[in-house]
This record gives C-alpha cells, sequence and structure tokens, in this order.
C-alpha cells in the first residue's frame, strides 16, 4: 500500500514538472510558440494566421485577456478549457469579418462553445460537423444576425450530439430564396435545441431525412416569410405549390431519378413548450414521413383572414385577378395560410396539450408525396379556438388515416360572427 501512495505521488510531482505556462510573444508566430504539449499558453494579443492553418498541441489551454484572438485562419486540436469562447478567435460586436470562422474554430476546440451577449453579424453561413457539442448563448442577448438570406446554422450531414441552447437567431426572408436559420443535415443524430429565438428566414429550424432523436423545446417562431409557387399564378384556390412560412420541419427524401426508394424524414422527434407566433405564415409544425413523433405543449397564433387583397399580394408581391380571388374566398383562408400542423405520411405519433388560437386549421394528416397514409395518431387534449366561423370539424381536423386516430379531450371553438 505504501509502495503504490508513493508512486501515485512521483506521478503527481513528474505531471506538475511537465505542465507549463507560456505567455505568447506577438513577435513570434504562433505555430513556432505553441509546441509543447500540456501547456497553457497566455493569449494577450491579436494574432493573424493569415488564412494558414494552426494545429494546437495535445492538452493545450488557452488563458485570455482582454483583446487576445487567433484570427484570419483555421484552428484545429482539442483544448482542455471547459468552455471556449468565439472571442478567443476573432468575433467581434463591431466587425462581421471572422464571426463564422471564429465559431467554427471554438466548435473544433471543445465541447462548449460560449456565444456571448451582443450582435454577432455573420458574413457566411456557419458550417459545423458536431460531435458532442454545445452552443451556449446567454439568452435573447446573444444574437447570430445575418443582412441576406442564409442559412445561419448549417450542421452538415452525419453529425452527432449536438445543443443549441439560449440563443437568437434573426434572419433575413425572401420571396424567391430559401434560407432556414438552422439546418440539421441528413443522418443527423441527438440534436437539441432549446430556449432559442428564431426571427425571419423562410423558417425557423430543418432537419433533413433520416435524422433521429431530435429535441425541439422552449423555442420562439416569428416572421417567417412564404416562398410562393405556382398555385395562385395559374389560378388554383389556395396558396399551392410554394415554401416556406415554416417553423420546424422535420424533411424526407422523395422518390426521385436519384433516389428511386426515397428516404424517411425523422425517427424519435420531440417539438413541445414552443411559441409560434402569428407571423410564422404556414405551418408552424410541418412533419413529412417521420416515425415516434410527439408534440406538445405549443401555443400556436394565426392571424387576421388570408383573402384579405392587402395580404395576399404582399405575400405574392403581384395583383391578383377578380377570378383568382373567387377560387380563394371558396376556402375562406386565414393565415396562418393554411393548418397549425401538417404531418404527411407518418406514423406513431402524439399530439396533445397544444392551444391554437385562429388560423385556418389545427391538423392535416395526409400522404406524402410518395403515397404513404399516416396511421397511429393520438390527439388529445388540445384546445383550438377562433377558427373561421363556417369550418367544419373536418376542415379544423383533417386526418386521410389507414386506420382511426385516437381523438379525445379536443376542444374546438369557432368565432363568433
Amino acid at each position: 500500500m505504501k509502495t503504490r501512495f508513493l508512486f501515485s505521488l512521483l506521478m503527481l510531482v513528474a505531471s506538475a514538472a511537465v505542465a507549463k505556462t507560456v505567455v505568447l510573444s506577438p513577435d513570434v508566430p504562433l505555430a513556432e510558440q505553441m509546441t509543447l504539449p500540456n501547456t497553457t499558453y497566455v493569449l494577450k494579443n491579436r494574432f493573424d494566421l493569415k488564412g494558414k492553418t494552426l494545429v494546437l498541441p495535445a492538452n493545450a489551454k488557452l488563458s485570455v485577456e482582454e483583446g487576445g484572438c487567433i484570427c484570419n485562419g483555421k484552428v484545429t486540436g482539442t483544448l482542455k478549457n471547459k468552455q471556449v469562447d468565439i472571442r478567443w478567435f476573432g468575433a467581434s460586436v463591431s466587425d462581421a469579418k471572422y464571426n463564422a470562422e471564429a465559431i467554427e474554430n471554438a466548435s473544433r476546440m471543445g465541447t462548449q462553445v460560449l456565444i456571448p451577449s451582443g450582435t454577432f453579424v455573420l458574413s457566411r453561413s456557419v458550417s459545423i460537423q458536431t460531435k458532442d457539442l454545445v452552443l451556449l448563448g446567454e439568452g435573447a442577448s446573444s444574437l447570430l444576425k445575418v443582412l441576406k438570406p442564409m442559412r445561419i446554422l448549417d450542421v452538415l450531414p452525419e453529425s452527432d450530439g449536438l445543443t443549441v441552447q439560449s440563443i437568437a437567431f434573426q434572419g433575413v426572408g425572401s420571396k424567391t430564396e430559401a434560407s432556414y436559420l438552422i439546418y440539421v443535415g441528413h443522418n443527423s443524430a441527438g440534436v437539441r435545441v432549446s430556449d432559442c429565438v428564431f426571427d425571419g428566414g423562410t423558417g425557423g429550424i430543418l432537419v433533413d431525412y433520416e435524422s433521429r432523436d431530435i429535441d425541439v423545446g422552449r423555442c420562439v417562431f416569428r416572421n417567417m416569410v412564404y416562398i410562393p409557387g405556382a398555385g395562385l399564378a395559374t389560378g388554383g384556390n389556395y396558396a399551392a405549390g410554394g415554401a416556406g412560412g415554416y417553423g420546424v420541419v422535420f424533411q424526407q427524401m422523395h422518390v426521385s431519378q436519384r433516389h428511386p426508394q426515397g428516404r424517411v424524414g425523422v425517427t424519435n422527434g420531440t417539438i413541445h413548450d414552443c411559441v409560434f407566433e402569428a407571423t410564422v405564415i404556414r405551418h408552424a409544425v410541418y412533419v413529412q414521413t417521420s416515425t415516434h413523433i410527439k408534440v406538445y405543449n405549443n401555443t400556436i397564433y394565426g392571424t387576421t383572414e388570408m383573402n384579405d387583397q392587402d395580404i395576399l399580394t404582399d405575400l405574392l408581391e403581384r395583383p391578383l385577378t377578380d377570378e383568382q380571388f373567387r377560387r380563394i374566398d371558396v376556402r375562406k383562408h386565414t393565415t396562418l395560410a393554411d393548418v397549425a400542423m401538417c404531418f404527411r405520411g407518418c406514423e406513431d405519433v402524439v399530439v396533445k396539450n397544444n392551444t391554437v388560437h385562429s388560423g385556418l386549421g389545427f391538423i392535416r394528416g395526409t400522404t406524402d408525396k410518395d403515397g404513404r397514409k399516416a396511421t397511429r395518431f393520438v390527439v388529445k387534449g388540445n384546445q383550438v379556438d377562433q377558427m373561421p366561423a363556417k369550418a367544419t370539424d373536418r376542415e379544423i381536423l383533417n386526418l386521410n388515416f389507414v386506420d382511426s386516430p385516437v381523438l379525445t379531450k379536443n376542444r374546438f371553438e369557432r368565432k363568433q360572427r
């Protein structure tokens, strides 16, 4: 026992002897200074990598003083710091030049990345491949913002383990170009988004096909822009053929020449305790060919009537003919321009304890584009009010299923006129 204790003590002393602290000199290239493993490097100045890549030694640690940062290049390696601040790699509220790069570099350094309070404008999308990564903000004051239509956070396919928490995302909507604020690439897993605000863009969050274990909770969605398609332009009776205007999307890959078998959407997805404001134009929740989905405790707001000429002209950026308006008026649309939640070809879905105020309807459950019908739905304890006065139960709850859904304790109310 005594021999083992002495050996452990000697190892501890040896480790302490190896550990070092190096104050980085502003006059020597970092690649020449940062060479020792198990070392704390004190960063007091701004270092410009001039487009080159810096590889950090094993078990390095940064001690950063105000104004110290490494920018204009790619940094790889792993830091021992529990939390990595994007400002260490050149992020600034006064200059957008390196903000996207700084987030990417920080994401490669450790498991927790801090987005501090402030407005960080991005000149391009942030592209990351995740493995057990946390992007942590300080609430709505931690704002990532773009000045033109683009994704803010582009999570690359086959990422595994991502938490995005307490960050605000400010996008720019376009009626011709899609720009989801968080885009999760296909075959990703273990994505958690919570306590975030999504404002602007085509939609808040889109999760691509064959992803699994997705959780979106306690988020706010507003000002999503609808991209019109051919429906209204060709005399259709509703805004068909378009895209966007969504809060959260779980997306399948449709059958095509390139993908003859198609691809399913999300397996094990949850959307809960979110608020979708009246400015989400189309579906708050849009889920395609997904299984084991739970949607609960959300609040969704509609707005004024869709058959208002000013609203439609603004959506489409072109006037409509009298005949087109007569066709639209048949449906008496309200915006939400469609039902609050749309499930296409989904299986094993629980929708419970949600509240929907106004809009055209509550749920549509139907076939997907490849002909698969929805099945095994439980719709329970939902409150739906201020629906159109003449709306039928089927219009509010439009279900075209293989089997009969379980419907219990739902309450539907129409507008009084």
